[in-house]
């Protein structure tokens, strides 16, 4: 879905601006991501299967929204041989990710000293300063990192790497990384919004062409999703239908669309209108859902 409703609004660009399509691929990668930090916390008083849905579908659409992004930005993006760079390049990041959570776990099994988050922290910055030097996608090397180091205990299996590499204490250490991590994320958020409605001019807001913009864009979006979940996925439409946030990552995305690919028309201002229609529309869908009883209700 996330490829389809990527494409569809490349298309839609190309031909309302008639742009390169790779240039109108990279600016519709950002509006086809789905805000993993909005629709996760958003559906916390869903029950089941519908929040596992949302849980998931969100994570996906960040990580997957990030590799296609990075795979629309290669200069041979159209060629057979672009699939085979940018495998190579998923694999290298996959390949450091997991040695650098082996010699995180080795250092930390014989640091004597209680302080050792700045370490995993120091590590962390390495890795997304090496990524930058040899052109590999930062956020994915990061994600993978993050994945490799809360899973080391299903990665570095066997008798052999359990001694040398001791990966239990690495998994003891990761309590005050996440409670960080959570604590950052919330105030880099809060940030991250405020300088993003720094650069918004509400008289271009007024617009009626641009309005109508973001009110087609978020058509497409949602008419592509309907479809998807009621003849393919064959699941319950509320909430899902409308539980589509944009937010932190289609913003991150899109400030990293280098200056060629870049389109007038797709700016800060369609942005807002199309992550303001999106978080209306999951206000609604969360309000027509069925909440679970509460302990008494009958």
């Amino acid at each position: 879905m996330l490829v389809v409703q990527a494409v569809a609004i490349a298309l839609l660009l190309q031909a309302y601006i008639g742009a390169s399509f790779q240039s109108c691929l990279v600016n519709a990668v950002p509006l086809s991501v789905i805000s993993s930090a909005i629709a996760i916390p958003s559906v916390a008083n869903l029950m089941g299967e519908k929040q596992e849905f949302i849980v998931y579908e969100s994570t996906f659409s960040d990580i997957l929204g990030i590799m296609l992004f990075n795979f629309a930005l290669q200069d041979n993006f159209a060629q057979g041989i672009s699939v085979v760079t940018f495998s190579v390049d998923v694999v290298a990041v996959v390949v450091v990710a997991i040695l650098s959570t082996a010699a995180l776990a080795f250092l930390l099994g014989r640091i004597r000293l209680h302080v050792k988050f700045f370490l995993i922290l120091a590590f962390l910055i390495l890795l997304y300063s090496l990524a930058k030097q040899f052109h590999l996608s930062s956020l994915v090397l990061v994600l993978v990192f993050g994945l490799a180091v809360n899973n080391a205990d299903l990665i570095l299996r066997g008798p052999r790497l359990h001694r040398w590499l001791h990966p239990e204490q690495l998994a003891a250490e990761l309590h005050p990384l996440k409670s960080i991590t959570a604590e950052s994320a919330f105030l880099i958020r809060t940030f991250f919004f405020l300088l993003f409605g720094f650069s918004i001019t509400l008289g271009s807001l007024l617009s009626g062409s641009l309005l109508l913009q973001g009110l087609l864009i978020v058509a497409v979006l949602t008419a592509i999703r309907y479809v998807y979940l009621r003849y393919i996925a064959r699941t319950d439409l509320v909430p899902e239908l409308f539980i589509a946030p944009k937010g932190l990552i289609t913003v991150l995305l899109y400030y990293s669309i280098p200056v060629k690919h870049h389109i007038g028309e797709v700016g800060e201002n369609i942005l807002f209108v199309v992550i303001l229609l999106t978080g209306l529309l999951m206000m609604v869908g969360l309000q027509l859902a069925k909440r679970e009883p509460e302990i008494g209700e009958f």
